[in-house]
């Protein structure tokens, strides 16, 4: 009978135990998860691009993990819309951006490309306003202007954009360092509409 109840004891006792580290992580993961998104590192500058690893050399922000490497480009909504571009063949990639305080303002992933390579142009909602409109203009004058996707609008105080690159062993290093390197946040002017001509 005693075998019995240090059995059942010692089940319940597992049971109790797996339920608070169960608990645990469940009210930890916010923490970290926030602690690893908001990680301060020196934002680049517009046009710049910066590695982002977990040896310190670019600030503190590291990826979730080591099969994770990144890179961020910065740039500036203030004139400009701006694309954001790479290119390479990895088994995923994504791109999110954020504003100075570290916000999400937008992200995507392969999953909703048709290419490895992609190439978006993001601003905001004036400046995407007025890439469609110089569309209309252009389409009644035959249709002369580079028929790129529309202009995706975001928030104005978007700072800078970060590319991670997934590598699931050693072999995909290369590859995964040669898009990392093809980032790109290259300024992309709104096209200006031609005044009425005066009678």
């Amino acid at each position: 009978m005693s075998l019995l109840r240090s059995t059942a004891y010692g089940l319940f006792a597992g049971l109790v135990g797996a339920g608070i580290l169960h608990a645990g992580a469940i009210l930890l993961a916010p923490t970290l998860a926030i602690r690893y998104e908001l990680s301060p590192f020196p934002i680049p500058a517009p046009g710049e691009v910066a590695r982002l690893g977990t040896d310190g050399e670019n600030g503190v922000f590291e990826p979730h993990s080591p099969v994770v490497l990144a890179a961020a480009c910065g740039f500036s909504l203030e004139d400009d819309a701006v694309t954001l571009s790479a290119h390479g063949t990895v088994p995923y990639w994504a791109v999110t951006t954020y504003d100075a305080e570290g916000h999400v303002t937008y992200s995507f992933n392969d999953r909703v490309a048709t290419e490895s390579a992609f190439e978006v142009a993001v601003g905001t909602q004036p400046q995407r306003d007025g890439f469609a409109r110089a569309r209309v203009e252009d389409e009644a004058d035959g249709g002369t202007l580079d028929q790129r996707a529309p202009v995706i609008a975001i928030a104005q105080t978007t700072r800078f954009a970060v590319l991670r690159v997934y590598v699931p062993d050693a072999s995909w290093t290369e590859n995964a360092n040669s898009m990392l390197e093809s980032l790109n946040c290259s300024p992309l002017p709104v096209p200006t509409s031609e005044a009425a001509p005066q009678d």
